[in-house]
């Protein structure tokens, strides 16, 4: 739905009184000190504000330039587009908490893409896999932190069932992304 806000507004989808962004921008973590969404006025695009409000936030997270966020926006907008900010603030969280820089991620942006719950949880049921350090493994290997628990299992279980042992399955870890 492109809707401007004060169309949304007087449908009572958002209450009056309610500054949409700055609502969303609350939801950014870390925020800068300077970040300003004052330039926005109820006659905008909700999207519209959304993807403006996202684009900031990235270059300063990102540590980006426009046009570096731009060609981003060109390659993942796609995917990106409805997602929640708080989505977004997880995952570059997490990233950089597994060794990723912020201008890494630009190469990288599926990271910033996936549902911040798979790495999660990978992380915390399988610590090692096949007697490797995952979060290492995540660095080494990016598409790992993309790949849900489930498939984790499975993989193993296919390796285990050709009678491969944790060594060589160590040895291969290309072969679970």
């Amino acid at each position: 739905m492109r809707r401007n806000i004060g169309s949304l507004k007087l449908m009572n989808l958002i209450p009056p009184e309610v500054n949409v962004p700055q609502m969303l921008a609350s939801h950014l973590h870390p925020k800068p000190t300077d970040f300003d969404v004052s330039g926005f006025t109820d006659n905008d695009i909700l999207s519209q504000v959304h993807g403006a409000i996202m684009k900031r936030y990235l270059q300063w997270r990102l540590e980006a330039t426009s046009d570096e966020i731009e060609t981003f926006f060109r390659i993942y907008s796609y995917n990106m587009r409805h997602k929640s900010l708080r989505w977004f603030c997880e995952n570059i969280e997490i990233a950089i908490d597994l060794g990723f820089t912020p201008r890494k991620l630009l190469s990288f942006g599926y990271l910033v893409n996936n549902d911040p719950k798979v790495p999660k949880e990978v992380l915390e049921k399988i610590p090692t896999f096949a007697g490797a350090d995952m979060r290492v493994m995540m660095r080494r290997y990016p598409k790992l932190v993309t790949i849900p628990l489930k498939q984790y299992f499975t993989i193993y279980d296919i390796l285990k069932s050709t009678i491969m042992k944790s060594i060589s399955i160590t040895a291969c870890e290309t072969v679970v992304t």
